[in-house]
C-alpha cells in the first residue's frame, strides 16, 4: 500500500473536465477555472432513529444524501458554434448541441460529468509534467450558470450532485 502523499494538493495545481456519455468517444472540456473556486459537498446522509420508551436504541442510515459543486471561470464568450465553449457545454448549446447526457437516461434534462483531478507539483515535478495525485469524479450532476460582470466578467457555476461522489488515488509513475 503507498504511503500517504506529503506534498500538499493546491487549487491551481488542478483541473476540472466536465464529460458527456457519448460511449468510448466522450466529449470533455477542460475547465480553466479560477483559483481557490472550486467546492465539492457530497452532503450528509439522513438518519432515521429508533427510539425505545424515549431512548434512542438504534439508528439506520436513511435517504441518499445530494451533494453540491461550485466553481468559477472567466467569461470568454456566451457561445460558439465552431469550437464550443463552457456555456455551450453546460447547456449542450452551440458546438456542443451533439453532447449527450451523462446518467443511462435515468435522469432528464443535460446532466454531465464534473471531474477534478489535483494534481502533485514540486521542484522535481512542475505543474507541466505533474501526475493526477487525487481525482474527484461525480459522473451524474445538473448544472447551471450565472455571470457576473466585472473586470473580468465571471461564470460562476453551481451543481446538484445526483448520483454518488468517486474519489479515487490516481498516480502514475
Amino acid at each position: 500500500m503507498p504511503a500517504e502523499s506529503i506534498v500538499p494538493k493546491v487549487i491551481k495545481d488542478g483541473i476540472i473536465t466536465l464529460y458527456d456519455a457519448t460511449g468510448t468517444t466522450r466529449l470533455e472540456y477542460e475547465v480553466v477555472c479560477e483559483p481557490g473556486s472550486f467546492t465539492i459537498d457530497p452532503g450528509e446522509s439522513e438518519f432515521t432513529d429508533v427510539y425505545d420508551r424515549e431512548e434512542i436504541c438504534a439508528s439506520r442510515e436513511g435517504q441518499k444524501p445530494i451533494g453540491t459543486l461550485s466553481f468559477a471561470a472567466h467569461l470568454r464568450d456566451f457561445t460558439n458554434d465552431t469550437a464550443g465553449n463552457l456555456l455551450d457545454f453546460i447547456d449542450a448549446t452551440g458546438g456542443y448541441a451533439a453532447r449527450l447526457p451523462t446518467g443511462d437516461g435515468r435522469f432528464e434534462g443535460k446532466v454531465l460529468g464534473v471531474q477534478y483531478d489535483a494534481l502533485s507539483a514540486t521542484t522535481a515535478n512542475p505543474p507541466d509534467d505533474a501526475t493526477y495525485s487525487t481525482r474527484v469524479d461525480s459522473p451524474i450532476t445538473r448544472l447551471r450558470w450565472d455571470m457576473a460582470e466585472g473586470d473580468p466578467d465571471t461564470i460562476n457555476v453551481n451543481g446538484t450532485i445526483l448520483g454518488d461522489v468517486i474519489r479515487t488515488e490516481e498516480d502514475t509513475p
